[in-house]
């Protein structure tokens, strides 16, 4: 899905169990292991120019809580309780209880604009994927249902990318057949 290359997550995972700094530069647990605090990165801005803020995070995870059929929702956050901003770049985020799962779960939960969610809704990842913007390493720039979807490089992404390759087109081949002609 072009989502992991547009979107970010507060953590990014090292896959060996580990978990680093993304849009989040640092959190820390409280003793209940219930409650946990993100001190978000400064400076960071969505590719249409809005300025990423506790906001957006609040929007993202306030997102999976009022949908319950959310596919987040149902993979990642039976236990999610509450989100809420402290201040424009620290967010709090409690759970039910003790969650073993949680910064997984977080790694896992792109981190949308939340103007554009609360102009469009859930038709902002349906009939308004033009429209859709992240703070990843890639821009989407065309999305064909069930065909195809290109991504261009995010020359001013708050992390760099360093593909050779300014521009990506994926295709969707729904056919073996057609798979290995191409």
């Amino acid at each position: 899905s072009y989502a992991y290359m547009v979107y970010d997550c507060l953590v990014e995972s090292d896959h060996q169990g580990n978990y680093e700094p993304a849009l989040a530069e640092s959190w820390s647990v409280a003793d209940d292991n219930m409650t946990w605090t993100f001190n978000l990165r400064k400076g960071v801005k969505f590719q249409n120019g809005q300025d990423f803020t506790s906001a957006d995070v609040v929007c993202s995870f306030q997102r999976v809580l009022d949908d319950p059929t959310c596919n987040m929702y149902i993979d990642h956050w039976s236990e999610l309780e509450s989100v809420t901003a402290i201040d424009d770049y620290t967010v709090e985020i409690k759970t039910k209880e003790p969650f073993a799962l949680f910064l997984a779960s977080v790694g896992w939960t792109w981190i949308i604009p939340h103007e554009a969610y609360e102009e469009y809704g859930s038709d902002l990842f349906t009939e308004h994927r033009d429209i859709q913007c992240g703070t990843g390493p890639w821009k989407l720039i065309e999305y064909n249902e069930g065909q195809n979807w290109v991504v261009a490089k995010n020359t001013e992404c708050w992390k760099p990318n360093e593909s050779y390759y300014d521009e990506v087109e994926f295709r969707a081949l729904n056919e073996a057949a057609t798979a290995v002609s191409a």
